[in-house]
């Protein structure tokens, strides 16, 4: 599976924050004159924030192995909205479980979870 949107389970929840901003080199001179110029040509930074909400423990792992494997590497994001396609690296995520208790039997609960993970833009050779 992938974030690519092949898998309706690994499409993230709505809403979905995304978070634009410049690297910017500044010289800031006394006088309050300051110059400015773009850090590099891919100096626009993206980053979205991504909920995947109520989701059953066996996808949940498998999202978590997919994290673990990438190694940090970049993988495919389609962003639901705009319905674009960017590589993406995912270096920070985290799982709050849930027990629900009607499972087949009161000893073996189902289990759901909650992933957060921020998806910052790759650009160039990424992995």
């Amino acid at each position: 599976m992938a974030f690519d949107g092949t898998d309706y389970c690994w499409i993230p929840d709505e809403p979905i924050g995304r978070e634009e901003d410049w690297r910017i080199d500044v010289a800031q001179f006394g006088d309050g004159y300051a110059q400015r110029i773009l850090d590099g040509i891919n100096a626009l930074q993206q980053t979205w924030s991504v909920t995947f909400m109520n989701r059953h423990k066996d996808v949940l792992i498998e999202m978590l192995n997919f994290f673990v494997a990438s190694k940090g590497n970049s993988f495919q994001f389609l962003e639901p909205a705009t319905g674009v396609m960017y590589d993406v690296w995912c270096d920070k995520w985290h799982v709050d479980w849930n027990i629900r208790r009607k499972g087949p039997t009161p000893l073996s609960p189902i289990f759901y979870g909650t992933l957060t993970a921020e998806f910052k833009r790759a650009y160039g050779v990424t992995g």
